[in-house]
């Protein structure tokens, strides 16, 4: 990708556009004026659906390299980084807010809040 002005152009699409603009001047040269704005102005877009496409397809090749068993830990390893940032935001903010009760699912793993104390009118039925 160049990067012209700080703007990231694909060569592909310059190059494109810009056979686009010689083509035009060859077979038409009296629409090349009115042809040129019409191609400068299709480099952003184009550019950044070309981008888009090649990242999509970069991320399905990869997501079908994975195995579902490396899938899964990749997700479990997420899954307690997650937790671990949830216990330290909830110390972070302990004396601000009271806290619930927890405890964990010995099946799952999770760390589950407790549920609320039955009401009054509850307990009665």
């Amino acid at each position: 990708m160049r990067n012209l002005l700080g703007m990231c152009f694909d060569w592909r699409v310059l190059a494109g556009l810009g056979a686009v603009g010689l083509g035009i001047w060859l077979v038409a040269p009296q629409f090349i004026a009115p042809a040129l704005p019409i191609l400068v102005v299709l480099i952003c877009p184009l550019s950044m659906l070309l981008m888009a496409r090649m990242m999509g397809s970069s991320m399905q090749r990869s997501d079908s390299l994975i195995s579902p068993v490396e899938r899964l830990a990749a997700l479990e390893r997420e899954q307690t980084r997650l937790d671990a940032e949830i216990a330290r935001t909830r110390a972070e903010l302990a004396p601000s807010i009271p806290r619930e009760p927890v405890h964990h699912d010995a099946a799952t793993g999770r760390t589950l809040a407790d549920p609320a104390p039955p009401r009054p009118e509850q307990a009665g039925s």
